[in-house]
């Protein structure tokens, strides 16, 4: 073996022991990037999944309150603004069933939602809380509420119903 031989062996053999030992340590920094990187991405989707849930959730109650602010409006309607008016006195009503005619409607027992009943076939409660203001106002309020991961979560809506043909 000329010295020419032995020169490019011994810079061969070096150039391997540098080269295996960078690598480990390019292995335990890309490792330890792509580590974060995926935790970060697994983080924003849970979070990302939470907030989906939560908007679902939200639209299904506003949808609810609404539904139970439009039978209100039915039965004044239906019934006119005195009927509509002496019929109702500021209380409360649990509304998970919902009146499905005028007498159904004049037989709501006032009272909240006990704590064991939900709307058919859902976690949500609806209750209806009426204010008369004024002879001509009555101002109703529709709670939704629901538990999610033991979180006590609302959507609440608000209408003032006024006597439109007061002069």
């Amino acid at each position: 073996m000329n010295q020419q031989q032995k020169k490019q062996l011994l810079t061969k053999h070096k150039m391997g022991v540098f080269s295996s030992g960078q690598s480990i340590i390019e292995v335990l920094i890309a490792t330890l990037i792509v580590g974060t990187v995926l935790t970060a991405i697994a983080s924003g989707l849970t979070l990302s999944l939470r907030n989906a849930s939560e908007t679902k959730y939200r639209e299904l109650a506003t949808n609810l309150a609404q539904e139970g602010l439009e039978v209100f409006r039915r039965e004044r309607n239906n019934i006119g603004w005195t009927g509509f008016s002496e019929i109702l006195d500021s209380n409360t009503f649990c509304l998970n069933d919902l009146p499905a005619n005028t007498a159904d409607f004049q037989a709501l027992p006032a009272g909240e939602c006990d704590g064991g009943t939900a709307i058919a076939g859902t976690t949500f409660t609806r209750t209806a809380y009426v204010v008369v203001q004024t002879v001509d106002t009555i101002q109703i309020t529709i709670d939704v509420a629901w538990t999610e991961a033991q979180n006590e979560k609302n959507v609440t809506v608000v209408q003032e119903f006024r006597n439109v043909q007061t002069k």
